[in-house]
């Protein structure tokens, strides 16, 4: 007997031209009142300081390509198609 289940993470992602970098429960990586997906959001922790380190060095320190690239590492084409 297979057992599925399904809990949404509530709201859409983050808009991912905003400068400020949303993560965990702000970011739709974890869901506020579960804690569901906890392990999602700590395993993004290592992606997405690599690439914020990455992109303060090859883009001169500009906030908004440092943002884009953090929300690459976050929310990667393979995670949004699993999410929607």
């Amino acid at each position: 007997e297979i057992e599925l289940c399904y809990i949404p993470m509530g709201g859409p992602t983050p808009d991912p031209r905003q400068r400020i970098i949303a993560f965990g429960a702000a970011a739709g990586l974890v869901h506020p009142a579960t804690g569901y997906q906890l392990c999602r959001c700590l395993s993004a922790v290592s992606d997405l300081t690599a690439a914020i380190g990455k992109a303060l060095k090859t883009t001169n320190n500009n906030p908004d390509l440092t943002a884009q690239a953090a929300y690459g590492a976050l929310w990667p084409k393979k995670i949004l198609h699993q999410r929607d």
